[in-house]
């Protein structure tokens, strides 16, 4: 097969509404990830899946202490990448947000939220920036 063929299974979205690279985020392993990246094109890493969930949103909202090391590394890679972390989904929330509402839970996850900070343009502005200053 070509790797047109390739290429266009890379951006078709599966019946369950979601892309491949929503299906390599969920593995949790930043190996399969790193991977995956080294030949996905970096225009299309903000796809969001059903819910309006794109691969940042997924993967903070499987964190929790015993995946962290994983999942954090899958967080850092999609943010080297391109993945925005300002875009909010169906339930108004974006992906910063769902991290420092983690936070909460999963003392650790501070680290993560250090590198949101550092290596993103996080806009606590003009999303729900009432609920930003009730958590400081």
């Amino acid at each position: 097969m070509s790797h047109f063929y390739y290429l266009i299974k890379i951006l078709q979205k599966s019946s369950d509404g979601r892309y491949p690279l929503h299906i390599v985020v969920t593995s949790q392993c930043p190996q399969n990830l790193k991977q995956f990246l080294k030949s996905f094109d970096r225009s299309k890493i903000n796809v969001k899946a059903d819910g309006q969930n794109n691969a940042l949103h997924l993967l903070v909202n499987s964190l929790n202490q015993s995946n962290l090391t994983n999942v954090g590394e899958c967080l850092k890679l999609l943010l080297l990448n391109g993945c925005n972390p300002n875009f909010s989904n169906d339930d108004d929330k974006t992906p910063f947000f769902m991290l420092l509402e983690k936070q909460l839970m999963i003392p650790d996850a501070g680290n993560l939220v250090k590198f949101f900070i550092e290596n993103a343009d996080i806009d606590v502005y003009t999303y729900q920036s009432d609920k930003f200053i009730e958590m400081f």
